[in-house]
């Protein structure tokens, strides 16, 4: 995401950054990043980020996912 996003402030045209659209986040291709999972009806998310941006980054893409119930959103600690 990051290199896509350099490419586009840098003014590439948006068609020669088409190849990072086949980017998987799962388990085989990037284990540990953003990995998403179901279980019993949760979303389940696996992160090994480790320092305050990546806390922050987290927090904001979970914020920005679609609820289901008021059970969502619960931090484990």
């Amino acid at each position: 995401m990051a290199a896509i996003g350099a490419g586009w402030a840098l003014g590439l045209d948006w068609r020669s950054l088409c190849g990072f659209g086949s980017f998987v986040s799962d388990v085989q291709t990037a284990p540990g990043r953003f990995n998403l999972f179901s279980h019993r009806g949760a979303t389940l998310i696996a992160d090994y980020g480790h320092n305050a941006d990546c806390d922050s980054a987290l927090v904001c893409a979970i914020d920005n996912m679609p609820a289901n119930d008021a059970r969502s959103h619960q931090w484990c600690r």
